[in-house]
C-alpha cells in the first residue's frame, strides 16, 4: 500500500522537509545542560557552590587580520577599556613596540604575518551577563570600518601605517593636526626618540 502512495509520501516529505530548513534559524539550542537541571536538585545545588567556591573568569582570544602591529595596539587598548574586561594580553605586554626596532621573531606568538592574537581574561564568568555585554562591545569595536573612525583615529593609524616598515626618512606634515593633547604629546616623544635612533623625521 505505501508503494501505491510513494509519491504522495515523497511530496509530504520535500514539504516538511521545506518546512524545518525555514525553521533552523529560529530554533535555539542552549548547550549548558546544567540550565536543565531543577534548582533544588542536588547536582544543581553542588554546581552553585563549586560556581561561589571555586569560579573561573571567562577567558577569550580575538584574531585580527591583515593589521599593523600599532594598529593592533590602538584596538587592543580600546577591548582592555570595555566594561567587564579584566585584562588584554598580548606582546605589548613583554615587549616595547614603540622603542624603535622590534624583534617580531620574539613576538609571533601574538603578532605574525599581519595578523595579531589577543587575550581576552573577563571579570566574571563565561555566562554571566556582563560578560556576554562585554563581548557585543568588543564585537562591534573589531566590526568598526575606517569610514566610522574618528578624525585621531584615522590620524593614528595614518602614522601607523607610515612608520611600520621602519623608514630611514619620515616625512611629517601636521602629524598631531587631528590628535588631542595626550596622545599629541605621546606622539611627538615617539617621534622624538625614533629621531635620536636612525630615523630622519622632517
Amino acid at each position: 500500500m505505501l508503494i501505491h502512495k510513494r509519491k504522495i509520501i515523497e511530496k509530504i516529505f520535500i514539504v516538511l522537509f521545506i518546512i524545518s530548513l525555514i525553521c533552523v534559524p529560529l530554533v535555539g539550542v542552549n548547550y549548558d545542560l546544567t540550565k536543565y537541571l531543577p534548582d533544588d536538585a542536588p547536582s544543581a545545588e553542588a554546581l552553585d557552590i563549586m560556581e561561589k567556591e571555586f569560579t573561573y573568569p571567562g577567558m577569550g582570544r580575538v584574531l585580527l587580520e591583515d593589521v599593523s602591529i600599532y594598529e593592533a595596539k590602538a584596538i587592543k587598548d580600546k577591548i582592555a577599556k570595555v566594561d567587564g574586561v579584566d585584562m588584554v594580553l598580548w606582546c605589548d605586554t613583554t615587549t616595547n613596540i614603540y622603542g624603535g626596532f622590534i624583534d617580531y621573531s620574539s613576538i609571533t606568538d601574538y603578532y605574525k604575518d599581519g595578523d595579531a592574537y589577543m587575550d581576552i581574561t573577563f571579570l566574571e564568568s563565561d555566562s554571566s551577563e556582563r560578560t556576554h555585554t562585554a563581548v557585543k562591545e568588543i564585537e562591534k569595536i573589531l566590526d568598526k570600518f575606517p569610514h566610522e573612525c574618528s578624525g585621531g583615529e584615522c590620524q593614528r593609524t595614518a602614522i601607523a601605517r607610515a612608520l611600520v616598515n621602519q623608514p630611514e626618512i619620515l616625512f611629517c606634515d601636521e602629524p598631531t593636526g587631528n590628535l588631542d593633547s595626550k596622545n599629541s604629546h605621546k606622539l611627538m616623544t615617539f617621534l622624538s626618540q625614533l629621531n635620536q635612533q636612525e630615523t630622519t623625521i622632517v
